[in-house]
């Protein structure tokens, strides 16, 4: 039986903290292969502290990888695409922004 692939993208602080700095990153990598999609300037921290083969033990693999995403951030749709977002999220802040 081949085990799932999961993965995960790590573009936030907030998703190391609350994903692969707690309990649920190591029951994923316990269970499933997992991908990690960072940025590639943090690419070589992160494969220092995550990337494992845990494949002779029958547990998950982790593997890091790298995305360019410079032209994304500095683009303008990206800016469209944020706007948008943040109309489409059910809170109260545009209500209390007004």
């Amino acid at each position: 039986m081949t085990k799932p692939i999961v993965f995960l993208s790590n573009f936030q602080p907030f998703i190391t903290r609350n994903i692969l700095n707690s309990g649920v990153f190591d029951y994923l990598s316990s269970q499933a292969h997992v991908v990690i999609f960072v940025p590639k300037k943090n690419e070589k921290y992160f494969k220092e502290l995550y990337q494992k083969d845990n494949s002779s033990t029958g547990s998950g693999q982790v593997i890091v990888e790298g995305v360019d995403i410079g032209h994304l951030v500095r683009s303008r749709k990206n800016k469209l695409f944020i706007r948008i977002s943040d109309w489409l999220l059910d809170t109260n802040f545009l209500r209390f922004r007004k």
